[in-house]
């Protein structure tokens, strides 16, 4: 029986289709190991969403490819897919797949083999129509990450990856709910819905549904868990969203907000489509329902041209509003976007300090947050036993909480008094 090994690089999209990919692989007959293990074919699922993503896409490669030179080498996703001229000169790889090629892999190339160059098969960005997907293999069985939707029609000027992955293309309703069931039935406790904007899956009958239907859909399952939205855009947080959300406890109270920033002339520059106020009403609404909800957000510091006023207007919105954690990027240049050729770019120095100013910011807003939460009694799904012999996992609200290590909870939902909040750590008991 041959092997394979998979190494992913970036979002929880990649994570979600390596899971598919291995549960293909594993169906052909395939054993699957970790790379270390002397694999027979090595499928590297990378990233391109910054320099520096592409630049570690580009690393690993030659590392794998050096470390296992009898190993078959696979580069797929969305380095490749806007760097194939570059992506054939890494050696040691055999075979290059982009974005839309990457879970018909096994279905092209049914016996690998060293190659003295690459073959390389991609798809044009405009000729990427169909949306791949299928049933996955997690190498836990607590958390899964289930694809929904792909591709972008935004175009925001510092991001490449409508350029990696297409337009907006949604799975249907009935393989979604299929594979969520499956998921279910075979023990997971948590299913994350993830795509490139979830808030943007659409019923493919062009009926007018949207994530909220999807979501009702999926609750109508009998499962013994819960469902976690990842990132959604501002205006894709509905009120008809937020009240599907609201009448259903197997929906975690977290929602993650893709800001990138709090000044609306920054925002202008980005391309994207709201204002502060808008983002505001949208919180405002959260809260309204739901006051003691997870609440996160990423923000892009330093973007081309960012003056000090327009920095302080997004520091003061992310310090006056109820955030429990935020993502900070130092703004980097990512060739093939608008935002590239903008001028003034900010100096590195000064892009590192105001990310800094934000992370403590957001590192005293996740202790209040928890803090909170002293005394109170929360749901926690354990997930894993750390370094330091605990156990952990996340409440509905994303908090992370630690405990005695008990195997006998690992991948159950139990009752936790949360009984102590520090800079690095949550401790609880089991109630």
């Amino acid at each position: 029986m041959k092997n394979v090994a998979f190494y992913t690089l970036g979002c929880k999209l990649n994570q979600a289709e390596t899971a598919i990919l291995s549960k293909q692989f594993s169906d052909a007959g395939y054993g699957i190991v970790s790379v270390n293990e002397n694999p027979d074919v090595i499928i590297i699922n990378t990233c391109t969403v910054t320099e520096r993503s592409a630049a570690k896409s580009r690393k690993t490669a030659r590392k794998l490819a050096r470390e296992n030179p009898d190993s078959i080498i696979i580069l797929t996703g969305c380095y490749p897919q806007v760097s194939s001229e570059e992506a054939k000169s890494i050696a040691g790889v055999d075979y290059i797949f982009g974005t839309d090629e990457k879970l018909d892999i096994i279905d092209f190339v049914r016996n690998f083999s060293k190659q003295k160059k690459p073959q390389v098969r991609i798809t044009k960005r405009d000729e990427i129509v169909s949306i791949r997907t299928g049933e996955a293999r997690f190498l836990n069985n607590t958390r899964a990450f289930l694809k929904i939707q792909d591709g972008c029609d935004s175009f925001c000027s510092y991001c490449i990856v409508p350029y990696t992955r297409g337009s907006s293309r949604s799975v249907p309703a009935e393989k979604i709910v299929e594979y969520a069931k499956k998921l279910f039935d075979s023990g997971y406790k948590e299913i994350v819905l993830t795509g490139v904007h979830i808030g943007k899956w659409a019923s493919p009958d062009n009926r007018g549904r949207g994530l909220a239907y999807l979501l009702d859909r999926l609750l109508k399952i009998e499962f013994d868990g819960r469902i976690r939205l990842s990132s959604l855009e501002p205006e894709e947080i509905t009120d008809e969203l937020l009240d599907t959300v609201m009448s259903d406890e197997r929906v975690c109270r977290h929602f993650h907000i893709s800001l990138q920033s709090a000044s609306d002339t920054v925002l202008s520059r980005m391309n994207r489509v709201y204002t502060q106020e808008r983002v505001q009403s949208r919180i405002d609404a959260i809260i309204k329902r739901f006051p003691d909800a997870g609440l996160g957000c990423d923000v892009i510091a330093g973007f081309p041209g960012e003056s000090e006023q327009e920095f302080n207007e997004t520091r003061k919105f992310l310090q006056d509003n109820p955030f429990s954690y935020f993502h900070v990027f130092p703004y980097s240049i990512r060739k093939g976007t608008e935002a590239a050729g903008f001028t003034p770019q900010i100096a590195s120095s000064v892009k590192k300090e105001r990310a800094s100013v934000l992370r403590k910011i957001g590192d005293q807003k996740k202790l209040q947050f928890a803090q909170k939460w002293i005394n109170k009694k929360v749901s926690v799904l354990i997930e894993e036993r750390n370094s330091s012999n605990k156990m952990s996992g996340f409440t509905s609200e994303y908090l992370r909480v630690d405990l005695p290590y008990e195997k006998d909870l690992l991948n159950s939902m139990v009752p936790v008094k949360v009984l102590s909040a520090e800079k690095e750590k949550t401790s609880g008991k089991v109630v």
